[in-house]
């Protein structure tokens, strides 16, 4: 089955390990103890290491430094606010098993693609039975599943709780502890735990952190206070060292950190920016509304700092100082900030900036990702900026290759986006709204959709539309009132209607040049000329290079409908 095109795929990269990491062979082996459950939970708060501990282990795991009885092929998938929908959320568990099996669950990937939605039991049950099917036993992390708030997401984990799927060992990365029945999982000893107790340095492993990270062998009296201070938070730890590393002395820190000073974080974080060049400090505060970022995009947001400092070079200076950056994928082209880092980040810039400053980051950012084709975060940054026509554009511009893929779930978000007044005057909001009842085949309701549309279009508001953008939706409407003419058997209104549809359409617009046709085909049967239409989808079908997209299958369907209805 191809990819989902429609996915996100450095979701699915494992964070790479960072650089001087201290070894910690007794969590390595409490993760290696429990691979024999079904779950693995690592829950403590931000800071403490838990990506890249697991991270860490997993590279060990495939560099093979474990023993085969507890070595198993591994998946990643970081999630965010966005999964929270069992549809998308599955659509990416799938594609994070694809990436170590490639057919894998094939029935569940159909069942979604469903034009009504299946009950959720239903998808509970295939997601299940395909996972059961799986050749070997494999290791699927969830990074982030406290972003995960839908209650159809975790009930799907609460059935595996049930009947767990053999093959599968799930770990799961969390700020707090997940909706699951822990205490079942714990009497059944099918559940392996790592907590904040279990993450924090020791005074060994802290005195060895600094030993390694300042170059220096620090005092007794350095390293029992920061212990105390932190107890072994390990963002903590780095924020001191980066403190000192930019300039703070030994005695000033001394000094500061045993104040009741709730704010130690705020404090060490600002002695580490104050340090830091101008433009670096710019691109820091001005990037730090982005959840994953690479060079271009961050040039986009950063265009008034000098030439001599670009964005590529401000990211390998970020990489090689440690401030909190983690990689992304292996050409070290995306990455994104440890999420405490980026939260003290974006707390600066809301203090530095004007409210309408930071919203014109967010269009920057949304009009890079409409150009490079990622919509969605296109959206995410529309909406930040609270730019609602923002908003509409970007899913105009994106709703092609949207109906393209058929991609219902996707639609009907998009729908619930915006206010229902603004959707009754804007005209791709209203041709969104078409296409959610076209492909759940809501075909009576879409009559007086149309009908709107087309009205609209008649007013200044489609007057104003670039005549493009104003021909390929008066298009769309011939092709919907074609369809609608073949269904109410008018064959010949549904000929002239879906001919003048196709001259305005893009072929681009795949879909809707194969369903046009499929409907012209059989129009022209219905209306007594059988071999001119026969004729017509073969002619389509032939041309095709590839004889199994759906644009061809789309075709296919109309033949056969053509043959079975002259016997």
């Amino acid at each position: 089955m191809p990819a989902d095109r429609s996915l996100l795929l450095t979701k699915l990269h494992r964070p790479l390990p960072a650089r001087g990491l201290i070894e910690r062979p007794q969590l390595f082996e409490q993760l290696n103890c429990g691979a024999d459950c079904q779950l693995t939970l690592v829950v403590a708060a931000a800071g403490f290491g838990k990506t890249t501990l697991v991270s860490s282990w997993l590279e060990r795991m495939s560099a093979g430094q474990f023993a085969p009885s507890v070595t198993f092929p591994a998946a990643w998938l970081s999630l965010d606010e966005n999964d929270n929908h069992l549809n998308l959320f599955l659509r990416y568990f799938i594609a994070a098993v694809r990436t170590i099996f490639p057919d894998a669950c094939e029935e569940t990937s159909l069942l979604l693609q469903s034009r009504q939605s299946p009950p959720s039991e239903d998808i509970y049950a295939s997601i299940s039975n395909d996972l059961e099917q799986l050749p070997e036993r494999f290791i699927l992390v969830l990074d982030d599943y406290h972003t995960i708030y839908h209650p159809d997401v975790h009930e799907l984990l609460n059935v595996w709780a049930r009947h767990w799927p053999s093959p599968l060992h799930l770990v799961l990365l969390s700020r707090i502890s997940p909706p699951l029945p822990l205490s079942r999982l714990r009497a059944k000893g099918q559940v392996n735990e790592i907590r904040a107790r279990d993450l924090r340095f020791t005074s060994e492993e802290t005195a060895a952190y600094l030993r390694q990270t300042l170059l220096a062998q620090p005092s007794q009296t350095m390293v029992q206070l920061l212990e105390k201070r932190f107890e072994g938070w390990v963002a903590g730890l780095h924020l001191a060292v980066l403190s000192l590393r930019s300039g703070a002395t030994p005695e000033t820190m001394l000094s500061v950190l045993p104040a009741e000073n709730a704010d130690i974080t705020g404090y060490l974080f600002d002695e580490v920016l104050v340090q830091q060049a101008p433009v670096i400090y710019r691109f820091l505060s001005r990037t730090s509304i982005l959840d994953r970022f690479c060079a271009s995009l961050c040039d986009a947001l950063t265009t008034e700092d000098i030439e001599a400092w670009n964005s590529q070079a401000c990211l390998d200076w970020i990489e090689r100082t440690e401030l909190f950056v983690v990689s992304l994928d292996g050409r070290r082209e995306w990455y994104r900030y440890h999420h405490l880092f980026q939260q003290l980040l974006q707390q600066r810039l809301h203090a530095e900036l004007t409210l309408d400053q930071v919203n014109q980051l967010h269009r920057q950012a949304s009009l890079w990702f409409a150009a490079h084709g990622l919509i969605e975060e296109a959206l995410q940054h529309a909406l930040a900026a609270d730019d609602k026509e923002l908003v509409a554009y970007q899913m105009g511009a994106g709703l092609r290759d949207v109906v393209n893929l058929e991609d219902r779930v996707t639609l009907e978000r998009w729908l619930h986006l915006l206010p229902e007044t603004m959707v009754d005057r804007h005209p791709w909001l209203l041709l969104i709204k078409i296409w959610v009842l076209q492909i759940t085949w809501q075909i009576d309701k879409q009559v007086s959709v149309i009908q709107k549309l087309k009205d609209l279009l008649e007013t200044e508001v489609g007057t104003a539309l670039p005549e493009n953008d104003r021909q390929c939706l008066l298009g769309q409407i011939y092709l919907l009132n074609g369809q609608l003419a073949y269904l109410s058997n008018r064959p010949v209104d549904a000929i002239e209607l879906c001919r003048e549809g196709l001259e305005r359409v893009p072929d681009s617009w795949t879909y809707l040049h194969s369903g046009a046709i499929h409907y012209l085909g059989m129009s022209l049967q219905a209306s007594g000329e059988a071999q001119k239409g026969e004729q017509l989808l073969l002619d389509k079908y032939q041309a095709q290079a590839e004889k199994a997209t759906p644009y061809a299958l789309r075709i296919l369907l109309g033949l056969c409908f053509i043959y079975l209805h002259t016997g």
